[in-house]
């Protein structure tokens, strides 16, 4: 199951390197540098954003050069993590997930992307693309470059959560969909897309669910980093992780109600299909009977040699027919 209105990246696509670097200014203005000049911006104490694929040995020479704490250094190398946030008096180091925007993966495999900053200093490692920071690097060419460590790490997660919510309101959408469509023939077909929903949103909400409690801890804590300005941001970071989870947890429901319904619906019609055969049996079963108990090999049978018999015997199955039927009427058998 695909999320119908992102925007995805081609697999041959190369929107950008694998590792780039950016020096971000106070007036909102921003430039791309060379990693080779790295520790030269880093000498003027300017504030510089750092993008690294962490499973090439360029990014770890990197990280290396920049001397941060080892611990850091580590995490910001590990493979696949949950979301959590990692507190320091000089730092703060949070695992975040993005929606996946790859074409041909799934939007609920989300990309693990993990973010360090401190006061000159912004690292993003990630393995996967990550739309997210494509759209920081359209804000830094238009000239609306986060001024601060902490105005990035805001940024980064407000454009997390358009793509979640992007992802979320699909959810929305198609469940809308299956429900217009439950009483439509194409039973199989809806029950897989209503249980890819279901998976979907439950994914999508394994992840995002700890992402709350990463940036609700930074939220609390007292750091240098964030004013109360940035306090308020991470405030409705929050509070719209929290809606999505609601939310997600509503398609959840919604995706097992609509499933029961559609159980209820094929037993429904497996019985209705059962009671059609079964009033056929009591129709039939009495001349069964008869034509059993005439058709046996032996002398004695009444009329065996009559040249009306058949006919006489073909009547009183057709009276037997209607008898039965005229009972299951007045008993109300085809009326249940």
């Amino acid at each position: 199951m695909k999320v119908m209105n992102l925007k995805y990246y081609k697999k041959d696509e190369n929107i950008h390197t694998k590792n780039y670097a950016y020096a971000l200014y106070p007036d909102g203005s921003g430039k791309k540098i060379s990693l080779d000049a790295i520790e030269l911006h880093r000498k003027n104490n300017e504030l510089l954003w750092i993008c690294l694929d962490y499973h090439l040995e360029e990014s770890i020479n990197i990280l290396k050069s920049l001397n941060i704490d080892e611990f850091a250094t580590e995490i910001l190398q590990e493979e696949e993590t949950r979301p959590r946030s990692i507190i320091s008096d000089k730092y703060v180091l949070t695992i975040l997930r993005g929606i996946n925007a790859t074409e041909g993966d799934e939007p609920e495999d989300m990309v693990s992307v993990r973010v360090y900053i401190d006061k000159n200093l912004i690292i993003t490692t990630r393995h996967r693309k990550l739309l997210s920071f494509h759209d920081i690097r359209s804000d830094i060419l238009n000239g609306k470059s986060p001024k601060t460590s902490a105005e990035f790490f805001i940024s980064l997660n407000y454009k997390l959560l358009q793509r979640i919510d992007d992802a979320v309101e699909d959810i929305d959408r198609n469940l809308d969909k299956q429900e217009d469509l439950v009483s439509d023939n194409d039973t199989l077909d809806c029950r897989k897309q209503i249980a890819d929903l279901r998976r979907e949103a439950i994914l999508i909400r394994r992840y995002i669910s700890p992402q709350k409690d990463a940036i609700s801890k930074i939220y609390l804590e007292d750091h240098d980093l964030f004013n109360k300005k940035d306090k308020l941001y991470l405030r409705e970071c929050i509070d719209k992780i929290q809606r999505e989870i609601e939310d997600l947890d509503s398609f959840r429901d919604r995706a097992t109600v609509i499933h029961e319904e559609l159980d209820n619906k094929i037993n429904e019609d497996m019985n209705n299909k059962l009671y059609f055969l079964s009033l056929i049996t009591i129709i039939f079963l009495p001349i069964t009977f008869l034509t059993g108990l005439f058709g046996v090999n032996l002398g004695g049978i009444p009329g065996a040699t009559g040249k009306i018999s058949f006919l006489s015997f073909c009547i009183i199955l057709g009276l037997v027919i209607l008898f039965t039927i005229f009972l299951l009427y007045k008993m109300k058998w085809f009326s249940k």
